[in-house]
């Protein structure tokens, strides 16, 4: 009998220990890192076409297509956008622009400079 074992792709069967427990990988985590921040720095882009997805089809009973389009983008892009319950629009929630980043480092920057 022939036995076969799956392993998940990246892990080892040797006694890896703590570090190759899931979520303790530092190469996903590395990955997750780049992931996350270049969902934010492009957020506002991936909105406006999305947008422009949805005017096109708001003309038409497309009601599904505007919903399968919107099933396929990766979850990670629903933590920095929003959707209307129409399936209409796409909005970029607060504090993920990058005008709100902006902002942000200007008051790190203001912060320090009282510092000193």
């Amino acid at each position: 009998m022939k036995v076969i074992f799956f392993f998940a792709k990246g892990r080892s069967t040797g006694g890896g220990g703590a570090s190759r427990l899931p979520g303790n990988d530092p190469r996903e985590k590395k990955s997750r890192q780049k992931r996350s921040t270049f969902v934010e720095n492009h957020a506002e882009r991936m909105a406006s076409t999305l947008n422009s997805y949805l005017g096109h089809l708001r003309h038409f009973a497309a009601y599904n297509v505007r919903r399968r389009l919107l099933d396929s983008v990766d979850p990670a892009w629903w933590e920095v956008l929003s959707l209307l319950a129409t399936l209409r629009k796409v909005a970029v929630r607060r504090g993920h622009t990058r005008r709100d980043h902006v902002l942000q480092e200007l008051s790190q920057w203001e912060r320090q400079w009282a510092k000193q």
